[in-house]
């Protein structure tokens, strides 16, 4: 398999911004090639992906600062 030539690269997006990629380098061996139905539905998984992830990292953060602010208030309560 060659892992230099990929045979399609799909932009995982926020808006405007590119926050990964999705790699596709070989077809199923029952396929000859792509069509505009694979095209779309490429895109429509990097959507759901990159929200996915979005959503994934805000809910990381947001749960440290709730570790942090849960702390702080737990010294509060201790003075």
């Amino acid at each position: 398999m060659d892992y230099l030539h990929p045979l399609v690269v799909i932009p995982l997006k926020i808006k405007e911004h590119v926050i990964g990629v999705i790699v596709i380098y070989k077809l199923l061996v029952q396929k000859q090639e792509f069509s505009n139905v694979d095209y779309e539905l490429f895109s429509m998984l990097a959507g759901h992906a990159a929200t996915a992830l979005f959503s994934s990292k805000l809910y990381s953060q947001s749960e440290r600062k709730l570790t942090t602010i849960q702390s702080f208030l737990d010294l509060l309560k201790e003075k």
